[in-house]
């Protein structure tokens, strides 16, 4: 089983909150799989059996006017257009066509469309790492450009289209249980799951008595004082 690994947000260089979450991911499940491929927005590497087999730098340029401007007059995603650039598409459409990938692990919703050729029979796990309805609308919301509202409201739109084509055997995988509530709400038939992301710690049973007794606190404030005069 060979895995394809689609994290077009990821520069690894600078890595964020999102990129740090799909690093752990790409590191926990490439060794699983005979053969790999990550594409990151900065680069493309493919192992073989474990080992590294092949490394090529992307060029991470890209105009945020410029993907604006296609959204609207395309009516395409904008974040997909502003990260997906030709010279990636370009890439990724040779290797899917040159290769037997059998299991797709994609970073958020907005990236599949791309791909949707290439998955439908395959396994497909989709992160979504936010819940993006809301996402768009408290970006509108506090947005004062009218095309800036305008791209936030096609964006939505584009999300839920896609939410709609999926795939009855897509597996959704959720930072938090309420993105998972509300992403069912839309697509009750898909398998959702949530993976948190770092730890969580449980409430102490007790509270730890930290203050000094008072000898203590008598024999600190003295020493305080003594190292004070000395000065």
């Amino acid at each position: 089983m060979n895995l394809f690994y689609f994290a077009p947000h990821l520069d690894k260089r600078f890595p964020d909150g999102a990129g740090f979450r799909a690093s752990e991911i790409w590191n926990t499940l490439f060794s699983a799989f005979k053969e790999s491929v990550c594409f990151s927005r900065s680069s493309i590497s493919v192992f073989k059996e474990k080992a590294l087999h092949h490394y090529a730098h992307l060029p991470t340029s890209s105009s945020k006017a410029f993907a604006a401007c296609v959204s609207i007059l395309f009516f395409k995603h904008y974040i997909q257009t502003k990260h997906i650039g030709l010279l990636t598409k370009t890439f990724v459409w040779f290797f899917l066509k040159t290769s037997k990938c059998n299991f797709y692990y994609i970073h958020f919703l907005w990236s599949y469309p791309f791909l949707a050729l290439y998955c439908r029979q395959r396994i497909l796990i989709i992160d979504t790492h936010n819940y993006d309805p809301d996402w768009w609308d408290n970006l509108e919301a506090s947005s004062k450009w009218p095309w800036e509202k305008y791209l936030c409201r096609l964006s939505k739109k584009r999300i839920l289209e896609i939410l709609q084509d999926l795939p009855k055997n897509t597996i959704l995988v959720h930072v938090s249980q309420q993105d998972s509530v509300k992403y069912r709400l839309h697509r009750p038939d898909l398998t959702h799951l949530v993976l948190p992301n770092g730890c969580k710690l449980q409430p102490r049973s007790f509270r730890p008595d930290y203050s000094f007794p008072k000898k203590q606190q008598h024999r600190k404030s003295n020493n305080t004082e003594k190292a004070t005069t000395q000065e």
